[in-house]
């Protein structure tokens, strides 16, 4: 408490102490004079400074979202040939000859090195991806 009462002491004497008695003797001669202030009828026209400030309430706007078109992707199955033996084809793992289906493909062809399957909407013709094409059963036979 006697801090607070040694701060506002200090406060007080630096405030006086930049102004004289002279000047605080005009500043109380001009606040005595007679001012002029705004008529009453003057008064009557100004707004109200005091403005009450009303709340909208918002209302949010529904909109519909536009339903993009959708895009229906048909993704052809992959075959891979792997192997071609005694006519019957090694495809995606498993061993298929001559008329049989794979999904919507028939096998119409087999070749030494390639197949051809044969769908509603397309043709296929697979080749065998590895380097050798022929596979040496006995030591007898050529490549």
């Amino acid at each position: 408490m006697i801090r607070l009462i040694i701060i506002f002491i200090i406060a007080v004497y630096s405030f006086s102490g930049s102004l004289t008695y002279d000047e605080i003797a005009d500043m109380v001669e001009k606040i005595k004079k007679k001012r002029e202030g705004i008529g009453i009828r003057d008064l009557a026209n100004t707004p109200n400074p005091f403005t009450i400030v009303k709340r909208v309430k918002k209302h949010k706007k529904i909109v519909e979202k536009k339903k993009k078109p959708t895009i229906i992707k048909i993704v052809e199955p992959t075959h891979i040939l792997t192997a071609i033996l005694n006519g019957r084809a090694f495809i995606n793992g498993k061993w298929y000859s001559l008329n049989d289906k794979i999904g919507d493909y028939e096998v119409v062809y087999i070749g030494e090195t390639s197949v051809v399957l044969r769908g509603s909407r397309a043709t296929k013709r697979l080749k065998i991806k590895s380097k050798a094409t022929k596979i040496n059963l006995f030591e007898g036979d050529k490549i």
